[in-house]
């Protein structure tokens, strides 16, 4: 590791079979999610009994490319570089998506989790500002960041880019108060329209939105350029 960058766990890896996309271990604890600062996030201790794997970077346009070639789906226009994280897709896109690669997404409970760890740290490591893709941040991309440029700036877990770049799509609808919602959610059927939950800010948000326990609410429709996500598997 780089001098200076510490893990609060060694991150095991597993490498997807479809997509090769790469997935880190999150093993079971407990710990304290939401914040006093957002209302619809009020805090509340929860324990994962079972560790997950979850997407060590979000989506890519090369990973999205795998998926259409492999499906026969129609090129999507202006998908832009392999590197850069997938967006203008809606919720059902980011869901077919899963199906294909045998993974899904992540709850935002687990999302939470994974970019705070275990220790309720506000923000994933590294100066905020500095290390976040945000509207106003010295970060040197004017709009969206190739996945993993910000490499001194993992989460406890060694997942990256959950501050910034892309608001990621997560499997829950959107009710005020998370707190009831489910750690590992089951398989929602295709024709659920409610809101759904993006966490974790884009590069047109302010820098206070890149807060992990934020919470947006997103149509499960919308397609826009500062909407993504990333994958998960288990729990184990």
């Amino acid at each position: 590791l780089p001098s200076g960058v510490e893990f609060a766990y060694l991150p095991h890896q597993y490498r997807a079979r479809r997509d090769f996309s790469i997935l880190v271990w999150v093993p079971s604890g407990a710990t304290v999610l939401g914040s006093a600062d957002y209302p619809d996030a009020p805090t509340h201790p929860i324990e994962f009994k079972r560790g997950f794997f979850i997407g060590a970077y979000e989506v890519t346009n090369g990973h999205f490319d795998h998926f259409i070639r492999a499906t026969g789906r129609a090129r999507r226009e202006d998908q832009g570089d392999s590197k850069l994280p997938v967006t203008g897709l809606s919720f059902q896109d980011c869901l077919n998506y899963c199906k294909w690669a045998k993974l899904r997404l992540p709850s935002e409970a687990e999302w939470e989790y994974a970019a705070r760890g275990p220790a309720e740290t506000r923000w994933p490591r590294g100066e905020v500002g500095a290390l976040v893709n945000a509207l106003g941040s010295e970060d040197g991309f004017s709009g969206l960041a190739p996945v993993g440029s910000f490499p001194y700036a993992p989460s406890p877990f060694g997942t990256f880019d959950m501050a910034g770049n892309v608001s990621e799509r997560v499997q829950d609808a959107y009710v005020p108060g998370y707190r009831r919602s489910n750690k590992t959610p089951a398989a929602v059927p295709a024709h659920r329209s409610e809101s759904r939950v993006a966490r974790g800010g884009n590069w047109s948000s302010p820098l206070e939105w890149c807060d992990p326990s934020r919470r947006e609410s997103r149509d499960p429709d919308e397609r826009s350029d500062t909407l993504g996500f990333r994958v998960a598997l288990g729990p184990y």
